[in-house]
């Protein structure tokens, strides 16, 4: 029971924090819309962005260890202004709980370890061409346009393709269509991908939060139904991925979703955002 209150007032805590951050950066932000008569939605809401980002940089100093980590992440209660014309809500999640799919090709060479856990997948949601999904990610990540396969380079048949590297899900997403009409299999799009892999960089090998994989990681890594965690994983001596809870000073890459509702218009926004680095990336606006 101590354990719980511990644990309840530090997540009070967190919030509370949050809370005074947040009320600060709209009260800066109104005293500025005095002095500006005409000011666009857009730039409104790129100073509330650039308001939530400083709040990240000053909150996450507060991350010591994985408990104070599970206080920072989840989804935050919505912060309204005393006036009611601002109200925000903020949505983190780990990234490094999932496997970096940009890894299939590591230092130009193909990783085995990441290829045989896409098998792993495709073989348990009966993808019916799994050799040729994989080469289409292979010449995907790649840079150059010579073909593995029949038909593996989508940029040669649609010229605004990138590659070099899978930037997020829209870009992931338009691989898994090309499959599609070149296979006619829709069971590709029955994998739950988001609970799977995430778009890291490159040639980076981020850990793997074995304290907060989802569940459905863990039945295809390794057959189980059941929650496993870090030190499960030692116990059993499997070292396959960089394995590890969080630990301060790792490359920790989280996902943030803010919504600002201004005037009764919401506007979102969705960005990367690392832990160690303070790195803000992959930037998604919804006006």
């Amino acid at each position: 029971m101590k354990k719980k209150a511990v644990i309840l007032l530090i997540t009070i805590g967190f919030i509370a924090l949050m809370s005074v951050f947040i009320l600060t950066s709209i009260s800066i932000f109104e005293n500025s819309l005095k002095n500006v008569s005409q000011i666009e939605r857009i730039e409104r809401f790129n100073v509330l962005f650039s308001d939530i980002v400083a709040i990240l940089n000053k909150k996450v100093k507060l991350i010591k260890d994985s408990l104070d980590l599970d206080m920072f992440l989840g989804v935050y209660p919505p912060f309204v202004d005393p006036k009611g014309k601002v109200s925000i809500q903020i949505v983190m999640e780990p990234k490094v709980n999932r496997i970096n799919i940009n890894n299939l090709l590591y230092k130009r060479k193909v990783d085995f370890v990441t290829k045989a856990f896409l098998q792993k997948v495709l073989l348990r949601y009966e993808v019916s061409d799994e050799d040729y999904f994989i080469r289409l990610l292979l010449d995907t990540l790649d840079y150059d346009e010579s073909e593995r396969g029949a038909n593996t380079e989508i940029v040669l048949k649609e010229s605004s393709f990138i590659n070099g590297k899978i930037e997020n899900k829209k870009h992931f997403d338009k691989i898994l269509d090309y499959y599609v009409s070149v296979t006619n299999d829709e069971n590709i799009k029955k994998i739950p991908w988001d609970k799977l892999i995430f778009f890291g960089d490159r040639d980076k090998k981020y850990i793997l939060d074995c304290d907060r994989m989802y569940p459905e990681l863990v039945e295809v890594l390794f057959g189980m139904k059941t929650a496993v965690n870090c030190k499960d994983i030692k116990n059993m001596g499997i070292s396959a991925f960089n394995y590890s809870s969080y630990k301060k000073g790792v490359d920790y890459p989280i996902e943030c979703r803010v919504a600002f509702k201004i005037d009764g218009k919401i506007e979102k926004v969705k960005f990367d955002y690392n832990l160690k680095t303070h790195k803000v990336s992959n930037i998604e606006k919804y006006f």
